[in-house]
């Protein structure tokens, strides 16, 4: 029955009050071991007596600053599905090809704990080493009231692959996968993998430079994958096997990146392998059962 922030001294507190509340409006001189039942009832306790043996004497402290961290991951976490809802409905910063999104999202704790935003002018060279998701270097970048974009050429007016980095220090990134020119939609495993985990190898060291420190709160999507196939080499190595996830966004929680030396791919493991799961896999194939990644395991 006890709550948290309940406590003797309190309920005596509220008693007081009480006692005082009816003698100023009606005159009424309520005994305070009157007021102290009356105050126990309200809080679901039988009598005072009752109220003392479960309560401490003093209210706990609680620990704000854990308290308050919690409340910013829940923000930072309402915002990536905002964004996720948002990239389903073709609300992103350049025009993408129409397909299933692999999205990366790098958010610092910083960028909802805090004011700092970067100075885009002075930042200019290492907001454009952001390459787009799952490609080696930037083809084309421009400056948004957000930050800088960095994407991959148009064609027919829509881009393969963008980075996004905002002054507050939040990095999105998507690239496409498109029907093949077979006709077929496919997720190639080991591609969204290489994707996934070269992009962030490189997201987070030019994080650092731009002065933002962790915690980093790293979350993976795809996004719009209902009818595509998830890729996966057989065991003989010969062929491949595809499985579909029958779900328009899979979503896995984050990942906390902590300190500055974790490696790229012992972040995304997790929730790689859950990726993985909703595909009907007990977890991804290309790591060791140590979290080494090795491309792909047969």
């Amino acid at each position: 029955m006890q709550n948290q922030y309940l406590s003797q001294a309190a309920v005596k507190q509220q008693a007081k009050l009480v006692a005082q509340f009816f003698f100023e409006q009606d005159g009424i001189k309520m005994p305070h071991s009157k007021a102290l039942e009356a105050m126990s009832r309200a809080h679901g306790y039988r009598n005072w007596q009752t109220a003392q043996a479960d309560l401490p004497e003093e209210t706990p402290v609680v620990d704000s600053t854990l308290a308050q961290r919690e409340i910013i991951a829940e923000r930072i976490r309402n915002y990536r599905q905002e964004r996720l809802a948002n990239i389903h409905g073709h609300n992103t910063p350049v025009m993408v090809q129409l397909g299933c999104k692999l999205v990366l999202h790098v958010i610092p704790f910083s960028a909802f704990a805090s004011r700092k935003t970067l100075d885009i002018r002075a930042s200019v060279s290492g907001l454009t080493a952001f390459h787009p998701l799952g490609r080696n270097a930037h083809q084309n970048y421009k400056f948004t009231v957000d930050g800088v974009l960095n994407y991959a050429n148009l064609t027919d007016d829509r881009s393969h692959a963008y980075c996004h980095v905002q002054r507050n220090g939040i990095v999105e990134a998507v690239s496409v996968f498109t029907s093949e020119g077979d006709g077929n939609n496919r997720i190639h495993s080991k591609r969204f993998e290489e994707h996934l985990i070269t992009s962030l190898g490189i997201y987070l060291p030019l994080l650092m430079k731009l002065d933002l420190v962790p915690p980093f709160y790293v979350f993976i999507a795809l996004v719009g994958g209902t009818h595509f196939d998830f890729i996966v080499p057989t065991d003989d190595g010969v062929g491949f096997r595809g499985s579909k996830a029958e779900m328009e966004f899979l979503a896995p929680p984050e990942a906390l990146v902590s300190s500055t030396d974790e490696a790229a791919h012992r972040v995304l493991w997790p929730a790689i392998d859950v990726i993985w799961n909703a595909f009907g896999y007990p977890g991804s194939r290309n790591f060791t059962e140590q979290g080494e990644w090795i491309h792909r395991r047969r």
